[in-house]
């Protein structure tokens, strides 16, 4: 298949492969059946964009649940199924649930550096007066 003979906004070869049988890719090919298709597929995306945001406001209304306030790795695993669950059942959308893996990561991470840096004192002090 060879490349999109449209242009980009800057002025560059778009470089979209071409749709069969035609020079130019679905996003500038000027046929009226094709931009009819196209401004189909904008509104679908509008609609589930929206219903993206609309599952995240209620997102921003829950009830702390039982794994809140995250104290240790047992609260942030809790955290993590949660979210997974809320994913896959389709309340929480797919960003939110990545923006949230990735804080619960962080913060994950912070507390074993916190649990290790205690064990680590602990050990230094019981070691203290040995040389």
């Amino acid at each position: 298949m060879s490349q999109c003979s449209g242009t980009t906004a800057d002025g560059k070869p778009c470089g979209v492969r071409c749709l069969v049988g035609q020079p130019w890719c679905f996003n500038h090919a000027p046929d009226d059946e094709v931009a009819a298709q196209r401004d189909e597929a904008r509104r679908e995306g509008g609609r589930a964009r929206g219903i993206q945001l609309t599952r995240a406001a209620a997102v921003t209304d829950f009830e702390e649940p039982e794994w809140w306030p995250l104290k240790g790795t047992g609260e942030v695993r809790g955290a993590f199924a949660w979210t997974a669950r809320g994913l896959a059942r389709g309340t929480i959308d797919a960003r939110t649930a990545n923006a949230m893996a990735a804080a619960l990561r962080g913060l994950l991470d912070a507390i074993k550096d916190n649990e290790a840096d205690s064990r680590l004192r602990s050990l230094e002090a019981a070691l203290g007066g040995r040389k």
